[in-house]
């Protein structure tokens, strides 16, 4: 009887202590950081010239938090490359070691710093003026760009997925991720982390002007 008694008591201690530990996980929300680039601050361009940049109304960073009840941590910042996101874990100015999850989106800015270097290159092997990657980033993103320059581009664009720069890109991308990967393994074993692939920002343009400037971006995209 005593034996019972003593099972009994054995195993109410052992369930009130499963129900504690269980109430203690849905107490505690999971801890969520996001880092990467503007997909993950959620950043939208202005409408038009002037208009003031802003960010979207729900970050899908901010909708996950939501729906599934994580404490967010957004750490993304608007221009992100795998490089300075190395730079961060390697410096330690970047902790992960309490979170659950993780998500990264990485490689646009990558992509597009290779692409400025080979237009500028091409661009002033053509006998043009000659321009650096910031002054070809500066006039194509401000708009500062005749119809015969913007032609003259958009025709060495099929040769940019072969080109050294954007191969040079893709080598260097893999070896940062896979740097950043053991990094926040080091920090963190136990964390689930999701990367997110590149998509083609271009890739809904149809016509056939459009297409001349997808297209290659697409082939580099897909490695």
């Amino acid at each position: 009887m005593k034996r019972r008694t003593l099972a009994g008591l054995i195993c109410l201690c052992l369930l009130v202590g499963l129900l504690s530990t269980a109430a203690w996980a849905t107490d505690t929300p999971s801890v969520y950081v996001a880092l990467g680039d503007s997909i993950t601050t959620g950043y939208k361009p202005g409408a038009d010239s002037s208009a003031p940049a802003g960010t979207v109304d729900a970050p899908f960073a901010q909708q996950i938090a939501s729906n599934k009840g994580y404490e967010l941590r957004n750490e993304g910042q608007n221009g992100e490359t795998s490089t300075t996101l190395l730079a961060k874990l390697q410096g330690k100015s970047l902790d992960v070691s309490d979170a659950d999850l993780i998500t990264i989106t990485l490689g646009g800015n990558d992509l597009m710093e290779a692409l400025y270097q080979y237009l500028s290159a091409r661009y002033s092997e053509s006998g043009a003026v000659s321009i650096t990657p910031e002054e070809m980033k500066a006039m194509l993103m401000g708009g500062d760009v005749d119809l015969m320059t913007l032609s003259k581009l958009m025709g060495y664009l099929p040769d940019f997925a072969a080109s050294q720069q954007a191969q040079g890109a893709l080598v260097t991308f893999s070896k940062n991720l896979a740097a950043i990967f053991q990094l926040i393994k080091a920090q963190n074993a136990d964390a689930t982390v999701v990367i997110t692939t590149q998509y083609n920002p271009y890739s809904h343009l149809t016509s056939e002007s459009a297409a001349g400037m997808a297209t290659p971006l697409e082939r580099v995209c897909r490695h």
